[in-house]
């Protein structure tokens, strides 16, 4: 019988999913931060356009709360606030 050197395909695609597998998770997960980040930086703006056009509606002391439903609302870029509700990506 002959003893032949080398991987069977078994352990190459063992040694191969061991190395490629945390990539595409990091990868997977630096693109939704991304998306998050960016999500969260139009929310932002669109509160600052409801802002800036309800004057009259902001409290006289600094600081306010303002709902995502608000925008919705008033019709301030509402299709970004309505994906970010749902919390997808």
């Amino acid at each position: 019988m002959k003893q032949e050197k080398g991987f069977t395909l078994i352990e190459l695609l063992g040694v191969i999913g061991l190395i490629v597998i945390p990539s595409v998770t990091n990868l997977i997960k630096d693109s939704k931060q991304k998306i998050y980040d960016s999500q969260v930086i139009m929310i932002e703006k669109t509160a600052k356009s409801w802002a800036a056009a309800n004057l009259d509606k902001l409290p006289e002391k600094n600081g306010t709360c303002l709902a995502l439903e608000q925008l919705i609302q008033g019709d301030y870029d509402a299709t970004i606030v309505k994906y970010n509700l749902k919390g997808e990506y």
